[in-house]
């Protein structure tokens, strides 16, 4: 039950759960063992999984593998997650089913319907449209609370306040079967995701929202126009919250479909507690993120070659300095608990790294101010802005408080600990 429990733990009391699953099927229990295997396997592909750099690809192609191709793939295994839960128990192949059916006077149009009937018994889609028609009352009703599926030239002002949660929940096991999952399957087809990383950049243009405002001045967020759901000859876009991207939906569908399975009753407090620590997941991952990316530019500050002519260099001489990451700090400390001591002390860590990289940053930000782009781009004015960036760089880079901050960043070791047992920990303060 080692993944089972750090899958599923979440919200619910560990006593209660494990009788719960004690309770099921030999069948059963294996079955939603696999599924938090692969959960764990979505996991390790979005948050921990490394590709090596190919310096002849071609620009796009990292962008088009990282926000299109894996993407895709981990939205589709959520979906094979459904369709394991979905599948009865006893499925019989058509070949043996057929064999225990009135075969008289057989005509093609009575094969049609025999393979139409062991379809409405065994089939995939009949199983995978069902799961979705007994989801619980209360996910049909944050469902329909978070996403809304809009005509494609319509916008987020048009999406009534009032849906209603059964035809919500259809259209989304409609758009999830006939825009993700078979054409993945049978096409490769393959389409461009609002991941948790794009939200977190509040990056308005790939989020399909005008760049001349805000993501702060939306409620809604609409899937990249890349693609739609046709239905009744209309076009349809999904649109969701801003707080949520389609793997937490479909994350949050899947625990729900779990409890339902062990009896556990699904109530609106388990959904939110189950959102929270999902996005608490994601913020630990993206903070183990800021550490490597922001020691690597620390370490790296003292190797910066001015003879070199890449498109780096000229950045740094043309664009400034880039400050350090910190904006997953902040995000990460919203969701610690101030009354568990573990995390009291972890949180006042993390706000003594968040301190380092801010005096870095203000270093950073003064000698922009003082040494601005130059304008001509003689040689000698060149060189010149060179030399005054590899001195800064070398001088910070060894100064106190970036070996500090580089110190600091190797002390995080217990953050893999809480990451293992994220939707575990909490449960031990449930009564």
């Amino acid at each position: 039950m080692k993944h089972l429990d750090r899958v599923f733990g979440c919200g619910v009391n560990p006593r209660i759960l494990s009788e719960k699953v004690d309770a099921l099927s030999p069948k059963m229990r294996e079955k939603i063992e696999r599924v938090a295997q692969r959960i764990r396997l979505i996991t390790k592909l979005d948050y921990e999984s490394t590709f090596m750099f190919n310096p002849d690809e071609e620009k796009g192609d990292s962008y088009f593998f990282f926000r299109w191709d894996l993407s895709s793939l981990e939205v589709y295994l959520y979906c094979t997650c459904i369709d394991t839960l979905a599948s009865k128990e006893g499925y019989v192949e058509f070949k043996n089913w057929i064999r225990k059916q009135n075969t008289e006077d057989l005509t093609v149009e009575k094969v049609i319907a025999l393979q139409q009937e062991h379809s409405n018994e065994f089939g995939n889609k009949k199983n995978f449209f069902g799961v979705f028609h007994k989801l619980p009352l209360p996910l049909k009703s944050w469902l329909a609370k978070n996403i809304a599926f809009l005509e494609w030239a319509k916008s987020e002002h048009e999406i009534q306040e009032e849906r209603d949660a059964n035809k919500t929940v259809e259209d989304l096991a409609t758009y999830l079967y006939s825009v993700w999952r078979n054409p993945f399957t049978h096409g490769a087809k393959t389409h461009p995701v609002d991941s948790k990383w794009d939200i977190d950049r509040l990056d308005d243009y790939y989020l399909g929202i005008s760049s001349l405002t805000s993501l702060a001045d939306h409620e809604w967020v609409q899937q990249p126009m890349s693609f739609s759901l046709k239905n009744n000859s209309q076009e349809w876009n999904l649109w969701h919250k801003k707080h949520l991207d389609i793997n937490t939906i479909l994350r949050v569908v899947i625990q729900c479909i779990v409890y339902d399975l062990l009896q556990i009753e699904v109530t609106e407090h388990l959904i939110e507690k189950n959102v929270q620590y999902i996005n608490r997941h994601h913020s630990l991952y993206t903070f183990i993120h800021t550490l490597r990316i922001n020691t690597e530019a620390l370490e790296t500050w003292t190797e910066v070659n001015v003879a070199n002519t890449s498109d780096a260099i000229y950045e740094l001489i043309y664009r400034g300095i880039p400050q350090l990451t910190s904006g997953s700090i902040d995000q990460l400390l919203g969701f610690f608990k101030a009354h568990n001591p573990f995390e009291k002390s972890l949180r006042t860590q993390i706000n003594r790294y968040k301190d380092q990289v801010t005096k870095i940053n203000l270093e950073i930000q003064g000698f922009n101010k003082c040494h601005p782009r130059p304008e001509d781009s003689a040689k000698e004015i060149v060189d010149n802005r060179k030399q005054e960036i590899k001195i800064f760089l070398e001088e910070l880079s060894r100064s106190t408080i970036s070996q500090d901050a580089i110190k600091s960043s190797r002390r995080f070791y217990d953050i893999w600990w809480l990451i293992r047992d994220n939707f575990l920990y909490d449960s031990i303060n449930i009564p």
